[in-house]
Order: C-alpha cells, then structure tokens, then sequence
C-alpha cells in the first residue's frame, strides 16, 4: 500500500512539474484557439511571456 502511494504521489508531481514548465505553450495555443474560435480567421502568436508573480500576461506577434 505504501509503494502504491508513492507512486501516484511520483506521478502527481512528475505531471504537475511537466504541466509548470509548459504552461506558456499550452496557454499559447489555447489562446490562439480561442482567437480563431472567436474571430474566424487563423491566429497565430509569436511570443507569449506570463508571469504569474507579477500578475503580467503579454501575447506578442499576434497575427490573424
């Protein structure tokens, strides 16, 4: 029993660790998805800078 919950313990991290380094190329294709979806025409984003200690989101290189 304790093998099996350092196990899933293991997997939590590893995909919590996996999921805060590619946050910002998630967060760049969702937001380009969401673009499209609203907008019609393709989007594609060049940059996109977050940091979440300062509360700062930038999205350069859009373009439709």
């Amino acid at each position: 029993m304790k093998n099996r919950f350092l196990a899933v313990l293991l997997f939590l991290a590893a995909g919590a660790a996996v999921l805060f380094f590619a946050r910002e190329v998630i967060l760049k294709k969702a937001l380009a998805s969401a673009v499209q979806r609203l907008t019609g025409f393709e989007a594609r984003i060049q940059k996109l800078d977050l940091d979440l200690a300062k509360g700062v989101f930038q999205a350069k290189g859009l373009t439709l």
